[in-house]
């Protein structure tokens, strides 16, 4: 379990399956990130989590694991539909919870809300990743690391025809370098999608692949864009 332990925190009751298992102190100055680990059987469990009320808590979240091969999804809990959103983090305590994880494989999928930025230029979206990927690389040097480009996000013209948006080409482009610049693999899914303005094609699509805003895909789109990116990530793969 991660939590925050910070000044004047209170205490965390901590029960599984109906019996109190420990009263987590939070309170510490400076600030610092909470970690308590809890072995039990490989069965159902109930996990619950009580503020006594002392002052203030705050719980990240709970990790689950099995003593066993597999595959473990992190999907952080955080806004960040911008690579830029990231810079934004409390950087100690990120890099404090992120390292407990010990990611094999970290990905990343930016660009698609940095096609309406318009007041940014394309070097500046570069000088963003590449700070977020600095972070990243050095907080887990052993990891592998992916980036995935941008979906096409089709315009409306003054005409009300849909046309291409030509920035997703400037985007994704960057990201292939940075991702070259970094060592990381890269999925030009702008490419996957049929280069620019491939898009309309996917929302013509029956059904369509994309929803009707022009910006998300539909679910039969992210499970197309998803099965082939697992297979591209699989292809030469050797535990």
């Amino acid at each position: 379990m991660l939590y925050d332990r910070q000044p004047g925190g209170g205490a965390l009751e901590v029960w599984i399956d109906g019996r109190l298992v420990e009263t987590l102190d939070t309170a510490s100055d400076p600030p610092e990130a909470g970690r308590a680990v809890y072995d039990v059987s490989d069965a159902t469990h109930r996990l619950e989590v009580r503020a006594v009320g002392d002052g203030p808590v705050t719980v990240y979240g709970a990790v689950m694991e099995r003593a066993a091969p597999g595959v473990l999804v992190e999907n952080l809990g955080l806004v960040g539909s911008k690579a830029r959103h990231q810079l934004l983090w409390d950087a100690a305590l990120w890099r404090a919870l992120f390292v407990t994880r010990r990611p094999d494989l970290v990905a990343l999928a930016y660009g698609n809300n940095e096609t309406t930025d318009t007041h940014l230029s394309i070097a500046e979206h570069e000088a963003h990743l590449r700070a977020v990927m600095t972070r990243i690389t050095e907080a887990a040097p052993e990891a592998s690391c992916l980036l995935i480009g941008p979906t096409d996000r089709p315009r409306v013209t003054e005409d009300g025809e849909l046309a291409a948006r030509e920035v997703v080409g400037g985007l994704t482009a960057m990201q292939r370098r940075v991702a070259e610049a970094f060592g990381c693999a890269f999925f030009d899914t702008l490419a996957f999608q049929g280069g620019l303005g491939g898009g309309i094609a996917w929302l013509a699509h029956d059904p369509p692949y994309m929803r009707s805003d022009r910006q998300h895909l539909s679910r039969e789109g992210y499970l197309r864009w998803g099965e082939v990116l697992t297979r591209a990530l699989l292809d030469g793969y050797e535990p």
